[in-house]
C-alpha cells in the first residue's frame, strides 16, 4: 500500500452520517454523525451499548450489507481506492464475501464485527504513526490503550465543509460542538497530540461566534442556531488558549495569541462588568445564573443542582483568566490593560481566600451568596489547584487539604464523584435508560465523571512539585488502572459511571472530555521518557 498522505487524512476527518435501524429497518436506533470511518466504529459502540435493540440493529445491517457499503464509500471518497490500497480492499472484500455466502444471521453479524475490528486496527496504525511523526514522543506503558485513545480522540475532531475544525462532545447523542466540552477536551485531543493548526482553527471558529456581550456560545447547532447560556465556557476558552501557548512554544503561537487578544479582552469586559446575567460583585467575585455551570441538569425545568450566586469553580477560572489575559496583553504590548488585570487579580485572590473558607474550613464552600449548598463536598474546588495559572491562589496547606478531601470523599477507580456519599442528597446509581426526570436527579448528585481525573492528576502533581517524577507517577498510576482496563475492553471512555460500586458505565458511550483527560494523564506519565528520547 502507498503511504497515506495528509490530503487523505484530512478527507477522513470529513463528517459522515449513518442511521442505525432495527425492526427490519422500520425503527431508528440513532442517527450517527462522525468523521470518516469513525462513523462505523461509533455505530458499533452504540449498538453494543443499546442492549437488545443494538443487537437487532447489528443483525439488520449485517443482513443488508450496509456497513460494508459504507466502508467502501468512505474509503473511495477519501482517495483510498482499491488501486491505492489493494491490501485494505482485499481484506474487506474477503470479509464481505464470507458474510454474503452465509445464511446464518449470527455468522453475518460476527463477520461485520470483524470489519469493525479491522477498521479499529487500521486507524490505530495511522494515528500512532502520525502521533510519533508529529511529536517525536514514545509511550512506555499501556501502548495499546494509548493507541485506542488516539483513535477515540480523532473521532471527535470534525472538519466542516468550509475547512474549519470542530470538536464534538460525545456519541451517540452529543454530536454537536459544546464550548465547555470543547476547551476542556482540547488539551488532550489536540495539544498532547500537537495538532496545533487544528487547535487554532477551533479557537477561531468560536471567536467568530462571540456575541456583542463578549460571551462565547454554550452550544453551536448551526451558524444560525446557538445558545449563550454558559458561565464557564468563555473562561475555559482562555485556559485552553494558555495551554496552547505553553505547549506550542513558537513565534506562530505568539502571533496567534496576539490575534486572539481582542477576543479574550471582550470576554473579560463581560466578567468584570457590574451588571448583566454574569457580573462582578462588589466583593470582586463573579455572580452567575443557576443553570450556567457544568452542573446544569433540569429535567422538568427546575435545576437539580441549582448554583446561582458565586460557584467556586467560576472564581477559580476567573482568577486563572485574569493572570492569563494580563500575560497575553503584555505580549501584545497593552501594558496598561495588563496592569489593570494584575491589580484585580490580587483583590480576587484575597476575596476567594476570605469568603470560601469560613471559620478555618479546610474544604471550600461550593457556592456562596446564592443557592444554599451548606457543607456539600463536590469536585469543583479542585479547579482552585489544578488550572494552569493558579499556583499562587491558595496557601499550600489549603491546596493539600482540597486534594486530600477529594481523595477521601470523591475519588473512585473511574473518576470523581459529583457529591460525597456522606451527603444526604447523594444518589449513587445512574441509569442511562431511565426517564430523564429520574436519571438527571443523579447526574451531578454523586455520579462519577472520568473527565475530572485530569484535574485531579494536575492538582496532585502541583502539590507534589519538587518531588521526583517517579514518586509522582507512583501515586498516579494505581489511580487509573481500572480506566486503562476499560479502554482495553471498549476502545474509548464513556461520559459517566455510577457513584456506587461496581461503578457501572453510563451516559454517552464515548465522550470527548473523558478521552481527552486520559490522554493528558498519559502525557504526564511519559514526560520523562520523552525528555530522554528527545535528547538522544
Amino acid at each position: 500500500m502507498k503511504a497515506i498522505n495528509n490530503t487523505i487524512i484530512e478527507k477522513l476527518n470529513c463528517s459522515e452520517s449513518f442511521t442505525l435501524r432495527y425492526d427490519d429497518g422500520e425503527s431508528v436506533l440513532w442517527d450517527i454523525n462522525a468523521p470518516g470511518l469513525h462513523v462505523l466504529l461509533v455505530a458499533y459502540h452504540s449498538m453494543r451499548f443499546a442492549g437488545a435493540r443494538g443487537k437487532w440493529s447489528l443483525l439488520y445491517h449485517s443482513h443488508t450489507g450496509d456497513f460494508f457499503k459504507k466502508a467502501y464509500d468512505i474509503l473511495g471518497r477519501a482517495g483510498l481506492t482499491e488501486e491505492f490500497a489493494p491490501e485494505i480492499w482485499g481484506y474487506i472484500r474477503k470479509l464481505n464475501k464470507y458474510a454474503n455466502a452465509s445464511s446464518s444471521p449470527d455468522v453475518k453479524a460476527n463477520t461485520n464485527v470483524q470489519l469493525f475490528t479491522f477498521i479499529q486496527d487500521f486507524l490505530e496504525n495511522i494515528q500512532y504513526k502520525e502521533y510519533v511523526s508529529r511529536t517525536n514522543k514514545r509511550i512506555k506503558d499501556n501502548l495499546d490503550a494509548f493507541k485506542e485513545l488516539l483513535v477515540a480522540a480523532d473521532s471527535f475532531v470534525i472538519r466542516d465543509l468550509d475547512g474549519s475544525i470542530q470538536i464534538y462532545a460525545g456519541y451517540p447523542w452529543f454530536s454537536h460542538s459544546w464550548c465547555r466540552d470543547t476547551f476542556i477536551a482540547m488539551p488532550g485531543l489536540l495539544l498532547v497530540t500537537e495538532r496545533y493548526e487544528y487547535a487554532k482553527s477551533v479557537f477561531s471558529y468560536y471567536a467568530r461566534h462571540q456575541n456583542k456581550e463578549g460571551l462565547l456560545p454554550n452550544r453551536i447547532l448551526s451558524p444560525l442556531n446557538k445558545d449563550y447560556n454558559t458561565a464557564d465556557g468563555s473562561l475555559w476558552f482562555i485556559e485552553a488558549l494558555h495551554r496552547f501557548y505553553i505547549a506550542a512554544q513558537s513565534k506562530d503561537a505568539d502571533n496567534f495569541v496576539k490575534r486572539m487578544t481582542p477576543v479574550i479582552n471582550k470576554i473579560m469586559d463581560r466578567y468584570t462588568g457590574p451588571d448583566g446575567e454574569i457580573y462582578l460583585d462588589d466583593d470582586n467575585l463573579v455572580c452567575v445564573p443557576a443553570q450556567w455551570t457544568w452542573m446544569d441538569a433540569a429535567p422538568v425545568g427546575r435545576p437539580v443542582t441549582p448554583r446561582n450566586g458565586k460557584p467556586v469553580e467560576i472564581q477559580a477560572l476567573f482568577y486563572n483568566a485574569l493572570g492569563i489575559v494580563s500575560r497575553f496583553n503584555s505580549i501584545a504590548g497593552h501594558k496598561k490593560v495588563a496592569q489593570k488585570y494584575d491589580a484585580l487579580r490580587h483583590d480576587v485572590r484575597a476575596a476567594i481566600n476570605d469568603r470560601y473558607f469560613p471559620e478555618g474550613r479546610g474544604y471550600p464552600l461550593d457556592v456562596i451568596d446564592g443557592d444554599p449548598h451548606f457543607d456539600a463536598v463536590r469536585p469543583n474546588a479542585l479547579f482552585l489547584v489544578s488550572l494552569s495559572n493558579v499556583a499562587d491562589l491558595l496557601p499550600r496547606e489549603r491546596q493539600q487539604a482540597i486534594v486530600e478531601t477529594v481523595e477521601r470523599e470523591l475519588l473512585t477507580p473511574y473518576g470523581l464523584r459529583t457529591l460525597a456519599p456522606s451527603d444526604c442528597r447523594y444518589i449513587g446509581r445512574y441509569d442511562t435508560f431511565a426517564p430523564m426526570k429520574v436519571k438527571d436527579l443523579a447526574y451531578h448528585q454523586g455520579t462519577v465523571w472520568p473527565y475530572l481525573m485530569s484535574s485531579y492528576v494536575n492538582a496532585k502533581k502541583n502539590i507534589m512539585a519538587g518531588r521526583g517524577s517517579e514518586e509522582i507517577n507512583a501515586e498516579i498510576k494505581p489511580r487509573i488502572d481500572k480506566l486503562i482496563h476499560w479502554i482495553y475492553t471498549n476502545d474509548t471512555l464513556p461520559e459517566v459511571f455510577g457513584g456506587d460500586e461496581p461503578f457501572p458505565a453510563g451516559g454517552a458511550v464515548s465522550q470527548a472530555w473523558s478521552v481527552g483527560a486520559m490522554l493528558e494523564i498519559f502525557d504526564i506519565l511519559n514526560r520523562d521518557v520523552n525528555k530522554t528520547s528527545n535528547k538522544v
